[in-house]
C-alpha cells in the first residue's frame, strides 16, 4: 500500500481501500475447494469423497476436452493438478482479436475488456471442449467445487456466493467481494490514475481467476488465520523441485547461517501469489517458516503512453532487411530453438519486448541459450527446473495461434519450420 499522500487528502490510500485484486483471486478459488472439503468431512451421507485428487469430470459433469485429449488423459484431471498449475488447459479461455505481436491491435479495456469481463461459466467450459491441451498453465480451479457443495447442502449457489459464505464471512473479510461494487463501499473503492478497469463487472465463468475486490485489513486476516499457521496446506509436485499450495507460486530459498552452525544453511518455503491488470497490482507472500507477511497493492499513475519500439511503424528513411533464418540445436536429446531471425529482427527478442518497461529490460528467451522446444514444441526457457511463469501460453495472435507454439512439418524435400505469430515458414532441406 501506499500511505504516503497528506492525512488532509480525502482521496489518500489506506489499508482500507479497496482495489481489485485480480489473479489473487485464484487463490480463494483453490482454497475454497479445502473449504467445502472439510464441510464434506462432517456429513455422513455425501455422494462422494471430495480431494484435490478428485478428477473435475467427477465435481462438474460438463467438463470436456477434445476427444483425442480426453482419451490421452484429460479426462483425469483433477483438482490438484488445476492447483499446480499442470493439468494442461490453457491460461485463457477466451480468445480475442488483437495481435500483441505484431501490434494491430492493444491489450486494454476497449479491445479485450468487455469480452475479459463477460466470461461465463459455460463459455468457458465450451472453450476448454473445443480447444486442444497444451503443457501450459490451467486455472479452473474455481468452478468445479460448487456442483458438489450444492449437492451436500441442497443449496443452489455460484461460487463467487460459496466463497463468500464458506471462506471471507468466516474470516470476517466484510469488505472483500465480487460482482459490483455496493454504493457504501464507492468512496474506498481505488481507482488507478490512468486507463483502468474499474467499470468492468467480471462475469461468474472469471470470478475465480480475477474477479474479487479487497483491501489489505481483509487480507491479513485471510494470511493470519490460513497461511502463517503451523501447518499451512501444501502440495508436492512430482518433480521435487518445487511445491505449489492452492493458489499459490512457491520457491525455496537458502538463507546463510553462521559459522558455527551444525548445517551451512536453511531452507525455507516462500508462498507467494501475484495478480495485475486494468491499473492494479497486487502481491501477497508468507514465509510461513518466520511466521510473517507481506501485502502489497499498487494502483498505477500513468502519463501519455508511448510506443514500445517493438515495431517500427514510422521511420525517416526507407530500408529492406531480409536476412531471415533459424539455429535450431540437438543437445541431450533436446531441440533447442538458439535464434529465430525474422527480416533482421529476433522474434525471440519481440517476445521479450511485450514485457519490457522504461525501468526493466528482462531477457528470458533472447539469450544466447535460445528456448528449449520441448515437449510439444513449445518455447520454454532451458534449464529450468520449476514451472514456468513468464511463458506465453495462452496468449493468442489474431489467427488464434499461441505465441509460445512453433510447428515443425515434414515435407516431400525436408523439414519446415513454422511460426504463424511473425508470419514465417523456415524450410530446411534433406543434403
Amino acid at each position: 500500500m501506499n500511505e504516503t499522500l497528506s492525512y488532509d487528502n480525502q482521496d489518500g490510500v489506506t489499508s482500507d481501500s479497496i482495489f481489485r485484486i485480480n489473479s489473487i483471486s485464484k487463490n480463494f478459488a483453490v482454497f475454497s475447494a479445502l473449504a467445502v472439503e472439510n464441510l464434506a468431512k462432517a456429513q455422513t451421507n455425501v455422494p462422494f469423497e471430495l480431494t484435490l485428487d478428485s478428477p473435475v469430470r467427477q465435481l462438474l459433469p460438463q467438463f470436456w476436452l477434445p476427444d483425442k485429449d480426453w482419451i490421452d488423459g484429460g479426462r483425469d484431471i483433477t483438482l490438484r493438478m488445476l492447483a499446480s498449475h499442470s493439468s494442461g488447459l490453457l491460461r485463457e479461455g477466451y480468445s480475442t482479436d488483437f495481435n500483441m505481436v505484431l501490434a494491430t491491435g492493444k491489450a486494454d479495456a476497449d479491445t479485450i475488456g468487455a469480452k475479459w469481463a463477460a466470461a461465463t461459466l459455460e463459455g468457458v467450459i465450451e472453450y476448454a471442449a473445443k480447444t486442444q491441451l497444451m503443457f501450459a498453465p490451467g486455472q479452473r480451479a474455481g468452478c468445479s467445487v460448487v456442483n458438489y457443495y450444492n449437492k451436500i447442502t441442497e443449496l443452489n449457489l455460484n461460487w463467487s456466493q460459496l466463497t463468500m459464505q464458506q471462506v471471507l464471512s468466516p474470516l470476517n473479510m466484510i469488505h472483500s467481494f465480487f460482482g459490483s461494487i455496493l454504493d457504501a463501499l464507492l468512496l474506498d473503492i481505488g481507482v488507478p490514475g490512468g486507463p483502468n478497469w474499474a467499470d468492468l463487472v467480471v462475469g461468474l465463468g472469471y470470478d475465480p481467476a480475477a474477479g474479487m475486490w479487497s483491501l489489505s485489513n481483509d487480507l491479513t486476516k485471510y494470511l493470519y488465520n490460513i497461511w502463517l499457521r503451523p501447518d499451512p496446506p501444501n502440495v508436492a509436485l512430482p518433480d521435487g523441485k518445487q511445491f505449489v499450495g492452492p493458489g499459490w507460486e512457491i520457491d525455496l530459498f537458502d538463507v546463510a547461517i553462521s559459522a558455527n552452525a551444525s548445517v551451512a544453511n536453511k531452507t525455507y518455503s516462500s508462498y507467494g501469489k501475484a495478480g495485475d491488470g486494468g491499473g492494479w497490482y497486487s502481491w501477497i507472500d508468507v514465509v510461513p517458516d518466520l511466521g510473517y507477511g507481506v501485502i502489497k497493492r499498487f494502483a498505477g499513475w500513468y502519463g501519455d503512453g508511448e510506443d514500445s519500439g517493438l515495431i517500427t511503424e514510422e521511420v525517416k528513411t526507407n530500408g529492406i532487411n531480409g536476412t531471415t533464418y533459424a539455429k535450431v540445436v540437438l543437445e541431450g536429446q533436446i531441440l533447442y530453438l538458439r535464434e529465430l531471425v525474422v527480416n533482421g529482427s529476433s522474434a525471440l527478442e519481440g517476445l521479450d519486448c511485450l514485457g519490457w518497461t522504461d525501468d526493466y529490460q528482462g531477457r528470458y528467451f533472447s539469450t544466447p541459450a535460445g528456448v528449449a522446444l520441448t515437449p510439444v514444441w513449445r518455447i520454454m526457457i532451458p534449464g529450468l527446473e520449476v514451472c514456468d511463469w513468464f511463458d506465453f501460453d495462452g496468449y493468442l495472435d489474431n489467427n488464434a495461434w499461441l505465441l509460445g507454439k512453433i510447428v515443425f512439418v515434414e515435407s516431400g524435400d525436408g523439414v519446415d519450420l513454422h511460426y504463424p505469430p511473425f508470419d514465417i515458414i523456415l524450410s530446411r532441406v534433406k543434403q
